[in-house]
């Protein structure tokens, strides 16, 4: 009989990290590859989302090694991702668009003032207070200093929302966004579980760009390596 693993990938700030747990919850194999941070300026924090994905397949390839070694098999995976990095990418060739804007990264605060007046509003729908730490205003300032990503949204052709859903697309194919990572992006009504109209048609967000919303606890699809 074969040995079942369930894998974990920890992607984290500074680095990303696989585990492999038997059936009795005991960490049986655990790798992990650090990645840098780039600070071109002050409140500027942000990353390589390719260079992420690219860690995240080497540590699952070396996990069904190990796996297989030990004459087992990974009959499941999960994954935990920093919540509030966001970028956007191609819809068809997966290709990053932006860097990643990393959850410390603040370079759209000078934004906050212009919404001020809503931010009731906006902490009402969506439980966070308006900042340039969330996702809203990181995609209004992209869209402002990098004029063609406009076109390509508005073409339907590029995604905008948080790594893990880029990641996701990465790895099984399919784009989506769970509802408690979909929360930080400033765009979610906790109300309805959808993404708000309202609040998109205020930053200005076409819809078409955001990934589809599915629950946290979901099937997100079949990892493929290889």
């Amino acid at each position: 009989m074969k040995n079942h693993y369930f894998l974990i990938i920890d992607q984290g700030t500074s680095g990303t990290k696989s585990f492999l747990f038997d059936e009795k919850g005991k960490v049986c194999f655990s790798e992990n590859i650090k990645h840098f941070l780039d600070r071109p300026k002050p409140l500027f924090v942000e990353c390589d989302a390719s260079i992420i994905a690219d860690a995240v397949k080497k540590l699952i390839a070396s996990s069904i090694q190990w796996a297989t070694e030990k004459r087992g098999t990974i009959i499941s995976a999960g994954m935990a991702v920093q919540r509030s990095t966001f970028l956007f990418w191609d819809k068809k060739s997966v290709r990053p668009l932006t860097p990643a804007l990393s959850w410390q990264d603040n370079r759209a605060h000078y934004l906050v003032e212009k919404f001020d007046e809503h931010k009731q509003l906006i902490c009402r729908k969506t439980g966070i207070p308006l900042s340039g730490h969330f996702g809203a205003l990181k995609y209004v300032h992209l869209i402002k200093e990098i004029p063609e990503l406009e076109q390509k949204v508005n073409s339907g052709n590029a995604f905008f929302g948080p790594l893990s859903s880029y990641l996701t697309h990465v790895l099984t194919g399919t784009a989506v966004v769970d509802h408690s990572i979909a929360g930080r992006s400033q765009l979610f009504s906790l109300g309805s579980l959808n993404w708000d109209g309202p609040l998109c048609e205020l930053f200005n967000v076409n819809l078409s760009c955001l990934p589809p919303l599915v629950p946290t606890l979901h099937n997100f699809g079949k990892v493929k390596i290889d």
